[in-house]
């Protein structure tokens, strides 16, 4: 369920980048009633595989099994599209001066990877093509927390004013 919110939700989460969206999908089950409230337009639904490396998203993510996991959890992991997501085998951290430096190698701990290397938009799309499909779950994009009420004597309950004008209890 999309668009402009308004009324009482037992959950609203401000953020629908990847810890907000993924935090709602795994509550979906739940049954509470949840707001995802994004400041920015929504993204595209899936984007396009680049065809070229020029093409590739400067944000990505280096997913480890774990994380890995929670997103298959969540419903998003089996959303991505083949090739969205590659496996690492190797990783090496320095610093910048030279001081420390440590290595990681999959073969080294038996594992046929380290984890999966996928640009962050396949996996806000792809969370947010899960969420879609939870009819307790709004999805808002484009909207912003103007102000926060917490109760008191006159508010029962916490009360978020968005920038459009819209109260959400």
């Amino acid at each position: 369920m999309n668009g402009l919110p308004g009324g009482k939700y037992d959950v609203v989460i401000v953020g629908a980048g990847i810890a907000g969206g993924a935090f709602a999908a795994l509550l979906a089950p739940s049954g509470l009633r949840i707001l995802l409230l994004d400041a920015t337009a929504r993204p595209p639904r899936m984007p396009p595989l680049a065809a070229t490396i020029h093409e590739v998203g400067l944000r990505v993510s280096a997913l480890n099994p774990a994380s890995v996991r929670l997103l298959a959890q969540a419903g998003a992991w089996q959303r991505l599209p083949s090739g969205s997501a590659s496996p690492y085998e190797h990783m090496r951290v320095w610093e910048e001066d030279g001081s420390g430096r440590i290595a990681f190698d999959a073969a080294a701990l038996g594992e046929p990877a380290l984890g999966h290397i996928v640009e962050n938009q396949w996996i806000v799309a792809a969370l947010l093509a899960q969420l879609d499909e939870a009819k307790n779950v709004s999805v808002c994009c484009g909207e912003t927390l103007e102000r926060l009420e917490l109760p008191d004597a006159n508010v029962p309950s916490v009360r978020l004013w968005l920038a459009s004008g819209a109260c959400v209890d």
